[in-house]
């Protein structure tokens, strides 16, 4: 376990664009949310990251803090990790279904 305390925040809107590279270039967005599947696998996998927040495929070899990780059957989420704050950022969730 653990001796971090982590935190998870989502990121949307205009602080998107301060991400690097193409993290925060933008995609269709669905008003009416994820189905109930994608949301429980995306809280379930969240869960898991606030205790292994390393425990993902790292985005860009210079900068490994960037990660990305699948959930459920057709899920994609991209974060980054801040080691110093104890914080993890979602920057994208992707959902396929």
């Amino acid at each position: 376990m653990s001796s971090f305390r982590w935190r998870t925040l989502f990121l949307v809107g205009p602080a998107a664009d301060e991400l690097p590279r193409e993290a925060s270039r933008g995609g269709v967005v669905s008003d009416e949310g994820p189905p109930a599947e994608a949301l429980d696998a995306l809280i379930s996998r969240t869960t898991d990251l606030v205790e292994e927040p390393w425990d993902a495929r790292a985005l860009y070899k210079d900068e490994p803090e960037f990660r990305m990780t699948t959930f459920g059957d057709f899920g994609v989420l991209y974060f980054k990790v801040d080691e110093a704050d104890e914080l993890i950022t979602i920057f994208n969730v992707t959902w396929a279904g």
